[in-house]
């Protein structure tokens, strides 16, 4: 169990890591982790809480593995990222 929630972990932690790459490219500043959140609670709140629900989930239906788990947790952070561009700020 603890191995699937680091895997879960490592996703949202691969695609923050991808999100700050694009900011410092695109902004030519290199932000810092908790500046980023901070500067983006919302999508940050979404993010981590679409991942629990989306891991519970997996859990209850029988279906979690380590690649879910990690496709859990990097999708979470991409569709917070979605959603915030579109609107949450």
């Amino acid at each position: 169990m603890t191995s699937l929630i680091i895997m879960a972990v490592a996703g949202l932690l691969i695609h923050f890591m991808k999100d700050m790459i694009r900011i410092s490219i695109e902004t030519k500043k290199r932000p810092t982790p908790i500046q980023y959140w901070m500067g983006n609670p919302y999508q940050s709140l979404i993010s981590v809480l679409g991942c629990v629900v989306g891991f519970i989930y997996l859990q209850d239906t029988a279906q979690l593995s380590a690649s879910t788990a990690f496709i859990v947790g990097y999708m979470s952070n991409s569709v917070a990222d979605m959603i915030g561009k579109r609107g949450i700020k």
